[in-house]
């Protein structure tokens, strides 16, 4: 299911935080690095810079690889049809660039991204419950059992 959200950090984070609330997994999605980065910020400042990730093209490349390992460990799949041991229990959100909506195998319980074209909003959206995470997914939040996607900048 699509939904507009407005275009705005702290509308982002209550919005999160509702989600969230019996945990799950996030990608936010910016179209520039400098969002990304903003995003980060006042995600962290709100929920911790524990359960905030950040990931964007401009990291060294041996940074980004450890990054990208980083996140196939903790949301990539499912190891023989069950949670991965370390997939994280309590609510945590990955801020991205357009770096995750390539060639990485994550898989999260909800997206929020930028508007843009829709071959790139496809490639974003194959994120989104890439997985099953137990029988009707349900190893997921209750809330986040349907796949969602929240897509910013549509005003």
């Amino acid at each position: 299911m699509l939904e507009r959200l407005a275009d705005d950090e702290t509308a982002l984070a209550d919005r999160l935080a509702a989600e969230l609330a019996d945990g799950g997994c996030a990608l936010v999605v910016r179209n520039t690095v400098d969002r990304v980065t903003n995003t980060a910020a006042a995600l962290r400042a709100r929920f911790g810079a524990e359960h905030v990730t950040v990931a964007h093209a401009r990291f060294i490349d041996v940074d980004r690889a450890r990054k990208d390992a980083s996140l196939l460990v903790r949301f990539g799949p499912p190891d023989h049809n069950s949670t991965s041991p370390h997939r994280p229990h309590k609510a945590h959100i990955v801020v991205a660039s357009q770096v995750a909506e390539q060639s990485l195998d994550v898989d999260f319980d909800l997206l929020v991204t930028d508007l843009c074209p829709v071959d790139l909003l496809l490639q974003r959206m194959g994120r989104l419950h890439r997985h099953p995470r137990g029988e009707l997914q349900s190893e997921r939040p209750a809330r986040l059992r349907q796949p969602r996607c929240l897509v910013t900048g549509v005003d």
